[in-house]
């Protein structure tokens, strides 16, 4: 922070307070940056396999994400958690977590790293409404609202593709994009999993499903107008 230098003679009453109004800045962004840090969301990555452990904890080293932590069960979990297991394996009991934050592996690092990403900033959006062409979506309620006041309610894989679409603003988002942002890079998926939502998404906010107005088809993608 430059220091102005301040003559006392020439220093009157209105001039002090300009001038400790100045020093408090710095200060002020501090706190605000704590008490950021204080309502942040805490999320848990559980995976009980201790290779893989490491590998995520160095990831979340690297891209600086805070607030994240990798444990192998659930004892400390924090607001929201995310649950890697083996195929057969099944999330512990008593552990609550939406469809998209479980992963089967084989699973990207980075997979999980955007899921991460991605509950973090819904926590900061969490009340605010997101436009979907004509319609709100409700982030936090899982909710769209429609014509005449109409809420229709999206499970979570449908919220998250309308998100991204959204995000994208107009543009086409890529089929392999979405499988992989929204399922993680399940090997048992491919583009019947995702076209079956989109089809599922137009009969909730489209007038006319059969010539959709909002969701649309765009080369290898869909994109939201």
């Amino acid at each position: 922070m430059a220091v102005r230098a301040v003559s006392a003679d020439t220093l009157d009453h209105k001039g002090l307070i300009n001038l400790l109004l100045d020093l408090q800045k710095p200060c002020q962004k501090a706190r605000n940056r704590a008490m950021g840090d204080k309502t942040s969301v805490k999320i848990t990555i559980i995976d009980r396999d201790g290779a893989s452990r490491k590998q995520l904890e160095a990831l979340l080293a690297r891209e600086r994400i805070e607030n994240c932590a990798v444990v192998a069960d659930t004892a400390g979990a924090g607001d929201l958690c995310l649950w890697i297991g083996d195929r057969d394996e099944k999330p512990p009991a008593g552990l609550k977590t939406g469809e998209n934050d479980r992963f089967t592996r084989p699973v990207r690092a980075g997979a999980v790293l955007e899921r991460v990403r991605r509950l973090q900033a819904m926590a900061k959006d969490k009340g605010r409404k997101i436009a979907i062409g004509p319609f709100e979506l409700d982030a936090h309620s899982n909710e769209i609202l429609l014509a005449e006041d109409r809420a229709v309610r999206l499970t979570e894989k449908e919220k998250e593709i309308l998100l991204l679409l959204s995000e994208a603003k107009g543009e086409a988002v890529g089929r392999e994009a979405l499988l992989e942002k929204v399922w993680g890079y399940a090997s048992d998926l491919d583009t019947h999993t995702l076209e079956t939502h989109i089809y599922r998404l137009r009969q909730k906010i489209e007038r006319d499903p059969a010539k959709p107005e909002i969701l649309l088809t765009d080369g290898a993608g869909y994109k939201i107008i």
